[in-house]
């Protein structure tokens, strides 16, 4: 629901979340990681605030409570993991500690891409996607994961 003065959203609790304080948000998450939050450019509004910025390409997505910080720590674990193995999927910023918990918010940083491939490269099944399930072992829920080329039979690992 947009707040009755049109600045921004409002939480189902009544707290209000608009550009104004996902801007402010991160200003505070720049200057702990060290990144000039001048250029910010609002993307997008909703549960999360989606910010560019340019030098470097950085998009910054800002939680609207730190109810989200469960979620958002599988999500970096996750990326991290894709990250581990190659996988062609947009990346954290690195060296910084992710996720941030910053005015009661939480906040990662993303590298901005031009394009993320939808498909995995040759090298990895000439372009068919792969399918990631979690089997047990490695994967950032505590499983590993399997790559099963798409078409391929169930015993196929990838």
């Amino acid at each position: 629901m947009v707040a009755a003065d049109g600045s921004g959203r409002t939480a189902a609790d009544g707290d209000r979340f608009g550009w104004a304080d996902a801007l402010r948000t991160l200003g505070h998450a720049c200057a702990v990681v060290g990144l000039d939050a001048a250029d910010a450019r609002p993307m997008r509004l909703g549960e999360n605030a989606i910010i560019c910025l340019d030098s470097p390409p950085v998009v910054a997505r800002i939680a609207r409570t730190v109810d989200y910080l469960p979620d958002v720590t599988k999500e970096v674990a996750v990326a991290r993991w894709f990250a581990s193995i190659d996988f062609p999927a947009v990346r954290l910023l690195p060296d910084i500690d992710q996720p941030l918990v910053i005015d009661g918010r939480v906040v990662t940083f993303w590298r901005k891409e031009r394009h993320v491939p939808r498909r995995a490269t040759a090298a990895r099944g000439a372009g068919a996607p792969i399918a990631v399930e979690p089997t047990g072992g490695g994967f950032p829920s505590g499983g590993t994961a399997r790559g099963h080329r798409a078409g391929a039979g169930a015993g196929a690992d990838g």
